[in-house]
């Protein structure tokens, strides 16, 4: 466990994203630290930071902050809405599809916003009148518009409600709290995340399965979605492959399920890639699920399916995030520590080395399996929930997808484990196409050094 740069103090917000993390001071100032590849640490470079740097502009007057996988929203004490990093997908709402490393403002310039969220490829708001709005990419209907078409500039929910109140984007799917409640959520599917009892994607709202109105915290994963009621309790659903529910299993949950010791004092939680993170009402810091860089914070790197005390077990912490695997907490001193994997300097300290150093094998070895996963688990929650038939295949550093786009041919896609999120957009490109009986020549590819072929099927 890693604490910060002493004179890096006084944390009032912080969020984990994918390799980076962002925060809040309490003289109004934003920092962020770890991967910058997209210009998601908004400090005017694309250059990977170790250390805690200040937003461009030196702004002191920002309120809240959201790191996604790839790009970092923000809203200022006036209400206006910033983003920055990567606008592929226009998920940075200011209208283009121009990266950014430095803040912009969406494209309304409207100052009524209050929350806002970042997911992989998507971003939604709510505003003061309890409207919900989103943008960015919209395969799986992320953007609750009746529709998979994205959209560069914020566009209101389907049903028009007004009396939304919580908002949390997570991989490729959205939960949202009503102020009577309930809970709600949307987008992809495959994982059983969006908890109302099938594994059907949804465009709209639907809520989860037990019908409660009690929700009172809620915290939307990679595939998995954690939630505390009113009565201290905690519940999880989606996906499960390390345990991250929390309820002593492996097993996917397509409804909220509650944690497996049945306490009912917890305050906060915080559902990242592969694991969970919550904070009791007596300041202690609980985690579970995939531990293979000591994400879990308790000493080892073991996985586990219950809940699991950090291992320095004080009773001080005030808030936690994750991210894929790393964890970050701020203590009632508003200090920040931090653990896990640090590949990017995630973790702040000024070094790229973390837990991942105890492993036997090469770092660069680490890296490609954990890279190889990674890519793999992201490719296949990306085709199962299509809907098109595929194939993949392992070669060297790389693996081949094969996407079947009529009875006698597939389209070779390959993905390379560490640009993996660069070809993304050629695949999300093929399976609209596929799924429109559209495709008549190749479809960009956006990955170096890649290249796709048609092929006849064997």
């Amino acid at each position: 466990m890693n604490a910060m740069n002493a004179h890096f103090k006084n944390l009032e917000i912080i969020s984990a994203g994918a390799w980076h993390t962002a925060a809040i001071k309490d003289d109004g100032t934003l920092w962020a630290w770890g991967q910058n590849n997209f210009g998601q640490l908004g400090n005017g470079t694309t250059t990977d930071s170790s250390i805690p740097v200040q937003e461009k502009t030196k702004a002191n007057d920002w309120k809240i902050v959201y790191a996604g996988v790839t790009h970092t929203t923000a809203i200022k004490n006036d209400g206006t809405l910033w983003a920055w990093g990567q606008n592929y997908y226009d998920q940075l709402g200011d209208g283009t599809t121009t990266d950014s490393s430095i803040p912009v403002q969406e494209s309304t310039k409207t100052n009524d916003w209050k929350a806002v969220s970042a997911g992989a490829c998507h971003t939604t708001a709510i505003k003061n009148d309890g409207t919900l709005w989103a943008w960015g990419g919209n395969i799986y209907g992320r953007l609750v518009t009746s529709t998979t078409t994205g959209n560069g500039i914020p566009v209101q929910e389907n049903t028009k409600a007004n009396d939304w109140k919580t908002i949390y984007a997570g991989g490729n799917h959205t939960a949202a709290t009503k102020d009577d409640g309930t809970l709600w959520a949307w987008g992809q599917n495959v994982s059983g995340q969006l908890g109302y009892g099938t594994t059907t994607q949804c465009n709209s709202p639907i809520q989860e399965n037990t019908k409660a109105n009690d929700w009172k915290v809620i915290y939307a994963g990679a595939c998995h979605t954690a939630a505390i009621k009113d009565d201290g309790t905690l519940w999880a659903w989606g996906q499960n492959n390390f345990g991250q529910l929390g309820d002593g299993t492996t097993t996917q949950r397509n409804a909220p399920v509650r944690e497996n010791t049945k306490a009912n004092n917890w305050k906060a939680v915080c559902a990242g890639y592969w694991h969970t993170a919550a904070i009791k009402d007596d300041g202690t810091l609980w985690a579970w699920g995939q531990n293979n860089f000591g994400q879990l914070g308790d000493g080892t790197t073991t996985d586990s399916s219950i809940p699991v005390q950090e291992n320095t077990k004080t009773n001080n912490w005030k808030a936690v995030c994750v991210g894929y695997w790393h964890t970050i907490a701020i203590k009632d001193d508003g200090t920040l520590w931090a653990w896990g994997y640090n590949n990017f300097g995630q973790l702040g300290n000024g070094t790229t080395s973390g837990k991942e150093m105890k492993d036997k094998r090469t770092k660069q070895d680490r890296i490609r399996k954990l890279q190889a996963d990674s890519a793999e688990e992201w490719i296949k929650n990306l085709m199962d929930s299509s809907g098109c038939p595929y194939k993949i295949a392992n070669e060297n550093n790389k693996l081949l997808l094969f996407v079947k786009i009529n009875e006698e041919q597939y389209l070779e896609i390959p993905v390379y484990y560490e640009s993996f999120q660069e070809i993304v957009p050629q695949i999300l490109e093929t399976i609209q196409q596929v799924k429109n009986i559209k495709i008549r020549v190749l479809v960009k590819n956006s990955s170096p050094g890649g290249h796709s072929q048609w092929l006849n099927e064997k």
